[in-house]
């Protein structure tokens, strides 16, 4: 064959569209995969409960896993702190991977950190179904503190509550609770407004002001801006809340190199408001 008849421009744009293909496809594995796995804290003591000893209600959420997670001294004792942070981790692997640093990160901080892993969450969401769940969160929650504090692992039944990426509608199920301090979500996804006006009630009765933190980074995947940010503004807007937010900038949903970033802002955001309760 005569390499002169070979067609030169169109065998360089197919070499052209793999290599863009091939670059493409590795800035979307640098985004997915994540180059720190553990902060390699080695001075926690991490106590795994067996959700049946806790002697909790049956309902219609199922809790995988326990855990209590704190400090300890160079002697091995732990070390007492009155700031209990609850993570909820609902499914999807990435937030387990995230949550893991910040589990080491708030433990090392000296804060008690709770880890639950919950299942079963409704898909259907009616005003029944919100406020069915709101009562069996609070009771699961509840039960869970009391047991810890029956153990002396805690010394308080007070906590902040942490979500990664949850719906905004399922934000509901844990602010009706008195002993939730603060709800501190990362990246909640927020719903278009149609679907948000029907829940009106609720977002006037949780008291968002007040009751909610939220945490976004600046940006979804590659150079997509995170579209709930936009989405919370209308939210503020039309429901008149003023829900103020910490937007970590250059992030993306992975936080993939920005996880000291966003402890630092975890930290601050619970020792601010543990100061306006003591």
């Amino acid at each position: 064959m005569d390499i002169f008849q070979i067609d030169w421009i169109y065998v360089d744009t197919i070499i052209i569209v793999l290599l863009f293909i091939a670059l493409i496809l590795m800035r979307f594995f640098k985004e997915i995969s994540r180059w720190r796995w553990s902060s390699k804290i080695t001075q926690l003591r991490k106590l795994k409960i067996i959700p049946s000893n806790i002697n909790l209600v049956k309902t219609q959420l199922e809790i995988k896993k326990v855990e209590l997670i704190k400090e300890q001294n160079k002697s091995g004792i732990s070390v007492e702190n009155e700031v209990n942070v609850i993570i909820l981790n609902t499914h999807s692997t990435i937030r387990k991977r995230i949550s893991k640093l910040m589990i080491e990160g708030l433990a090392a901080r000296g804060y008690n950190v709770i880890y639950l892993n919950l299942r079963n969450f409704p898909d259907k969401k009616d005003t029944h179904t919100i406020k069915q769940y709101q009562v069996e969160c609070k009771m699961l929650l509840s039960r869970i503190m009391e047991f810890l504090t029956h153990k002396d692992y805690i010394s308080t039944q007070d906590y902040y509550t942490l979500l990664f990426r949850e719906s905004i509608i399922n934000h509901f199920f844990f602010l009706n609770n008195n002993s939730n301090k603060k709800l501190i979500s990362i990246n909640p996804k927020i719903h278009n407004e149609h679907r948000l006006t029907k829940y009106q009630d609720f977002y006037i009765d949780a008291n968002l002001n007040d009751k909610l933190r939220l945490i976004f980074s600046r940006f979804s995947i590659t150079f997509i801006k995170n579209p709930n940010i936009k989405k919370l503004f209308s939210l503020n807007k039309n429901l008149n809340t003023n829900i103020s937010p910490i937007i970590i900038q250059k992030s993306r949903s992975s936080f993939n190199n920005y996880e000291t970033i966003l402890l630092e802002k975890l930290i601050y955001s619970i020792d601010h408001l543990q100061t306006q309760y003591t």
